[in-house]
């Protein structure tokens, strides 16, 4: 792709970000903004690892409104890799209390984001969503918050050393984990889905009380764009539930889930920040089935 059409790609995220603000703003929810945004054939990507039309996930958006009804979704960011939009959202609201998993009148403060395939006519035609809510009941914070280092000017060339320094580190025998952990600068931070900004101990201290949930845990990369300096991954993970997942008592199922890793890169090529998004549990709730 030449730098010509990279830079029509972007201009068209960019609209379509300022199309859908205008959108949400005049709906009642993200569940009708979304859905006069998703074509009819839409392909939508949830975190159980199912494929399902749009009129599934929004069942399961619905189901989502009853446990956070007063759910509040913030952008602060878009990133515009090729035909696709990359947008990181912080999340609060308080639990209704209408599930056994999350106690009632819960707060919650975490992060989440999608990705959505647009088309020249502004719609989506696939979409990937990382929006829990729930997660920061199950992996309660522990209430860090370092500020990360500042921009230095590093462009495409430091996101892919970045990369390729996780490609290594796990052709090395390193799991996905050790290796991003391995790649951050002195004075890089990591943004848990909890709300948390820690460093790599966090990242450590997390993927440890997820195995002790999922035995045999397993992550698969499926997948890896650039933006400058950022360079997003999204990836499949399994496990068998044979340990407490937070408040979720192990069921004996292998549970599927899909998450991303996203990162910006600084001019030496190292992590200045990561941001993970996923949601080991989410087959518990909805178990897959449907592809």
């Amino acid at each position: 792709m030449n730098e010509g059409q990279r830079s029509a790609l972007r201009a068209r995220g960019q609209e379509f970000i300022r199309t859908f603000i205008g959108i949400a703003e005049g709906s009642r929810d993200l569940i009708e903004a979304l859905n006069r945004v998703l074509e009819p054939g839409a392909r939508v990507h949830l975190q159980n690892g199912d494929i399902v039309p749009p009129d599934v996930s929004t069942r399961h958006a619905a189901s989502a409104e009853l446990v956070f009804p007063d759910l509040e979704i913030e952008f602060e960011e878009g990133l515009f890799p090729d035909d696709r939009v990359v947008v990181r959202v912080r999340m609060t609201g308080t639990s209704s209390g209408r599930t056994p998993f999350v106690p009632k009148g819960g707060t919650f403060d975490v992060t989440g984001a999608f990705i959505a395939r647009i088309t020249p006519e502004m719609t989506i035609s696939e979409l990937w969503s990382y929006l829990n809510p729930g997660f920061g009941f199950a992996f309660p914070p522990r209430g860090v918050r370092l500020t990360p280092p500042a921009p230095d000017g590093a462009t495409e060339s430091a996101s892919r050393s970045l990369y390729d320094a996780w490609v290594r580190g796990a052709e090395a025998g390193r799991d996905f984990v050790s290796s991003v952990a391995d790649t951050l600068a002195p004075a890089g931070v990591v943004h848990l889905g909890n709300g948390d900004v820690t460093q790599g101990d966090g990242l450590d201290d997390l993927f440890a009380r997820i195995a002790a949930g999922l035995h045999d845990l397993s992550i698969e990369i499926e997948d890896v764009m650039f933006d400058g300096a950022f360079v997003v991954s999204p990836f499949r993970m399994s496990g068998i539930h044979g340990g407490p997942i937070g408040m979720l008592a192990p069921t004996g199922r292998v549970l599927p889930s899909t998450g991303a890793m996203l990162a910006r890169a600084d001019a030496a090529g190292r992590a200045a920040e990561v941001w993970l998004y996923l949601a080991p549990a989410y087959a518990v709730t909805f178990p897959p089935g449907r592809r």
